[in-house]
This record gives C-alpha cells, sequence and structure tokens, in this order.
C-alpha cells in the first residue's frame, strides 16, 4: 500500500550527493521553491546543517522526511532537487522544491468484501471526497478494517490499495481497495506453560477464550492481558496463529 512519489534529482553538472566525501564539511543548507512550507520547517525536516559533516544516509532520509510532510498535506506530485555545490573540503546545499498542487480524496471504491456491506467499510475509512489526501489517514482507516476482520474470524484477512487513478481535471484521486477476507479461523485449543505456581487448567480457567471459539482479536488480546495481571509468570510470549493439523484452525 506504498505510493512511491519521491523524486531526487542531481544537476548534471554538480557532484551527485553519493560522490561528495563524509569529510566535506557543511557551510549552507538553503531550500528555493517553497511556497506553502516555511525555511524552519523544512530545515527541521532535513536535519542537517551548517557545521555538520557531510553523511550521505542522512542527508537521504532527511529529504525523504521532506517528501514524507508533503504528502501527508495531499502535495502527492511534490519533487525536491538537492544542489551541492564543493569548494574544496566545503559545501554548500540548495534544495529546490517543486510542491505542486494538493490533490484531495474522491471516489473510494471495495471490492471482494461479503461479510460487511461497502457502507460500513467506507464508514471505518472515513475519507470524505474533497478532503486532502493524506496517506495517514488512509493507512488509519485500512487498519481498522483490518482489526474488524480479526474481530470476526479473519486474522488472515488481506487489504490492499491496488488502485489509484489521478484525475487532472479535479484534482482527485480515486482509489479502489481490494478485500481477500480468507476462511473463519477456529481455535484448535489453548495452551498455557511456564508456570509454576499454578496449573495449566486453573489459569485457563480465567481467560476468555476455548478451544472452539471463532478467533476474535479482541479476546486474544484481553487473554493476554490477564495473563500479565495474575502475575503467575515472569515473562510471557505469546504465540498466537500457529496453524493446527486441522483445516483453518490455529493453536494458541
Amino acid at each position: 500500500m506504498i505510493i512511491t512519489l519521491l523524486v531526487i534529482m542531481s544537476s548534471s553538472t554538480q557532484p551527485d550527493i553519493n560522490d561528495v566525501s563524509s569529510m566535506v564539511l557543511i557551510d549552507h543548507v538553503s531550500f528555493v521553491g517553497n511556497r506553502r512550507t516555511d525555511q524552519h520547517t523544512l530545515q527541521k525536516l532535513i536535519s542537517v546543517k551548517k557545521g555538520d559533516r557531510y553523511d550521505e544516509e542522512k542527508l537521504k532520509t532527511g529529504l525523504n522526511r521532506i517528501i514524507e510532510h508533503y504528502l501527508q498535506d495531499g502535495l502527492i506530485f511534490a519533487e525536491i532537487s538537492p544542489r551541492i555545490d564543493l569548494k574544496k573540503e566545503h559545501a554548500q546545499i540548495c534544495v529546490k522544491v517543486h510542491e505542486g498542487e494538493t490533490v484531495k480524496f474522491g471516489n473510494v471504491s471495495i471490492e471482494g468484501n461479503t461479510k460487511f456491506t461497502d457502507s460500513y467499510l467506507l464508514s471505518l475509512i472515513g475519507l470524505r471526497q474533497g478532503q486532502p489526501f493524506n496517506m495517514t489517514l488512509l493507512e488509519k482507516g485500512i487498519e481498522r478494517i483490518i482489526n474488524l476482520y480479526s474481530e470476526q474470524g479473519h486474522p488472515m484477512v488481506e487489504v490492499r490499495l491496488v488502485d489509484v487513478i489521478a484525475n487532472p481535471d479535479n484534482g482527485k484521486l480515486d482509489l479502489r481497495v481490494e478485500i481477500d477476507e480468507k476462511n473463519i479461523i477456529k481455535i484448535a485449543s489453548v495452551n498455557v506453560s511456564g508456570s509454576r505456581k499454578t496449573r495449566e487448567e486453573i489459569v485457563l480457567r480465567e481467560l476468555p477464550i476455548r478451544a472452539g471459539d471463532i478467533f476474535d482479536q479482541r479476546k486474544i488480546d484481553q487473554s493476554f492481558r490477564q495473563l500479565i495481571n495474575l502475575g503467575y509468570f515472569y515473562k510471557i510470549n505469546p504465540n498466537l496463529l500457529e496453524m493446527a493439523d486441522t483445516p483453518n484452525q490455529v493453536k494458541i
């Protein structure tokens, strides 16, 4: 579900960011072309400043943070072009920014769902047409769908953003989300080991999950918390999705 939008270019007459020695001292970092984001914010994002030794990975990470910042603001076609001017062991970095126009959410369609209606799943995604594009909001919406299925017996569900269509006429992105619900999973057995104070059957009595139950992530999480609160174990390492010999069942 990753949209790759990063474009980083170097001037053909200037050294590539991969070719600069780590012994070079940075004298100046500047930005041109930025209209929506001020210099101070971009400087914090790039995390490379005057007096630093040149660090290729640090610079690349900072440039990616800038693109991510624009992506969250709906400027998904933003481009940045770093230029490095070398003078002996000193360098000046100028980052040219082309922010582009804000892109908004258009139509969101869902395919492959049989357990829940389109309207209900779209309400979980929570996006409105005309809202500025924000990847974090989209990812959280998809995560809510995954959590819903995991609470209803489908821990293997796959939810993918499979299509993104840009409409230059209205500046909107139409999205297509595909769901592979997978089979309903049941719990074949629940096993607890490692308690020296209390027998396994006594511990299991305290848990809300039983063999034969349909998988429910909420009950799994609740069981994990209760094991911690019981105080019978020094350390708890849950091994949740070990497939049982019987199809569509797991051992916990």
